[in-house]
């Protein structure tokens, strides 16, 4: 035979209990942008990137500035900037998978020292067809080596920390812009 099963073994029936404390509140969210300068491996990477947008938007400038005063073509002045955006976009993507198959810190080394002979390669040639290629080779190197220093960042912090450093880094974009 079928019984009823009695109301008083049903836990959802039972009357409700009154809890003995409140919830616990939220996280607070606030005032934690700038907590990831407390890492002293990302503060020195900080300090860094910092200098070096600060001498990459300089260089951007003078490189315009240059081109333009020497050649008066607006239509060369839109080269330079068609030079500086194409592959330094393409190549941030290329930046991550070859970060991921031979490892973020040697992009990050190769793309930073072999910057360094393409912009000794500008200062020391006159502008023409080759300065274009250098530019455009300065800037696919800065692509190439953006992605995994975003990486490289991320992992200098723990990981409550992640999304504050990406605020940081654009700081230190904007203020690198400004002086």
């Amino acid at each position: 035979s079928v019984v009823a099963p009695s109301l008083r073994t049903q836990p959802d029936l039972a009357p409700p209990q009154r809890p003995t404390e409140s919830p616990p509140s939220p996280p607070r969210r606030t005032g934690r942008t700038f907590e990831s300068l407390r890492v002293p491996g990302f503060r020195w990477f900080f300090i860094a990137q910092f200098g070096m947008f600060g001498a990459m938007n300089m260089q951007m400038l003078v490189n315009g500035y240059l081109v333009f005063i020497l050649t008066g073509s607006f239509a060369a002045l839109g080269t330079v900037a068609l030079a500086r955006s194409l592959p330094g976009l393409l190549l941030s993507m290329v930046g991550g998978v070859m970060a991921d198959r031979f490892g973020v810190r040697l992009m990050v080394g190769v793309s930073s020292a072999l910057i360094i002979p393409t912009i000794a390669g500008f200062a020391l040639l006159q502008v023409g067809w080759s300065s274009y290629v250098l530019i455009a080779a300065t800037v696919a190197l800065i692509g190439a080596g953006f992605t995994p220093s975003v990486l490289l960042m991320q992992r200098l912090v723990p990981k409550r920390l992640v999304a504050g450093t990406g605020i940081v880094l654009g700081v230190s974009f904007g203020a690198g812009a400004i002086i």
